[in-house]
């Protein structure tokens, strides 16, 4: 999301439609930084990543058979870093989502490829830690200022992604 320049904690909601015309088997690969809950069609498919470092980041694997028609992809996204403060157990470098699936089904999938929309979820309340300082702050959520829907992809405010960086190993 434009507004996603790692100054402030973030929690984005980053969406991809696909119409297929015939079923289709893939196996994708999903991570965040920080966290990430990922939707197929409103029904939560993933989570992740587990933690690591800068040089040892996890992806989380799904293999999925989609239905020829529609289908909608959804991944919140949050970002506490430095000014969450996340837990300190969590290496983090920007806010940032990745997708990217196996083989030559990628175009239709893959972030920094097929055509992701974000917008930015509001109803998160961040929490100073207080005593439980190490296990990072806390998240009240507000109701009324809740982005209800956003895991089937509904809802006004969404805008093109864009790239950060392209993702590689370090091989």
């Amino acid at each position: 999301h434009p507004a996603a320049d790692g100054t402030g904690a973030v929690v984005i909601a980053h969406r991809l439609k696909v119409t297929l015309d015939r079923p289709l088997t893939i196996r994708l690969h999903a991570s965040a930084d920080e966290r990430y809950e990922l939707f197929l069609d409103g029904q939560r498919i993933g989570r992740g990543p587990e933690r690591g470092d800068r040089q040892n980041w996890f992806f989380e694997t799904s293999d999925l058979d989609l239905a020829a028609g529609p289908h909608t992809f959804v991944a919140k996204t949050w970002w506490l870093g430095k000014f969450g403060p996340a837990p300190f157990a969590q290496i983090s470098v920007r806010p940032a989502f990745v997708l990217a699936v196996e083989g030559e089904h990628g175009g239709l999938f893959n972030t920094g490829v097929a055509e992701w929309d974000v917008k930015l979820l509001g109803g998160y309340k961040i929490v100073p830690p207080g005593v439980t300082w190490g296990a990072g702050s806390k998240v009240h959520l507000v109701g009324k200022a809740f982005v209800w829907g956003y895991e089937l992809g509904q809802g006004d405010g969404w805008v093109a992604a864009h790239g950060i960086d392209w993702a590689h190993d370090s091989i």
